[in-house]
């Protein structure tokens, strides 16, 4: 004999499809927030900033800046005294950086003389 399905059962049943309909928003709200914060980045960074993006330290960028390294209107600007520095400039400095260094790096000789 096959007894009816209880009461219990059936506001379980809808319980669980309240639960799956919260999680699937939940889902859906996280993805657009995650989206939202995703990969802007700000054109203009401050010294920190810049510091946490490439393997210098805040002190070594301001020694940049006075060594003439960084030019004022090309790499960073000053406004009311403070420095930005322009991400796009920043990161064609560091890919210059990069072709001078690999161009600029020596052939080894081995100890007969001869390059390899």
């Amino acid at each position: 004999m096959i007894s009816a399905t209880p009461p219990l059962f059936h506001r379980l049943e809808a319980a669980l499809r309240d639960v799956a309909t919260i999680v699937e928003q939940m889902r859906t709200s996280a993805r657009a927030e995650a989206l939202s914060e995703m990969p802007f980045r700000s054109e203009y960074l401050s010294v920190k900033q810049l510091a946490d993006r490439i393997p210098y330290k805040e002190h070594t960028i301001r020694n940049l800046i006075s060594a003439g390294v960084f030019h004022e209107g090309v790499h960073y600007y000053k406004r009311r005294g403070r420095v930005m520095f322009s991400w796009p400039a920043i990161q064609n400095w560091v890919q210059e950086q990069d072709a001078t260094r690999t161009a600029a790096i020596p052939l080894v000789r081995n100890r007969y003389g001869h390059s390899h």
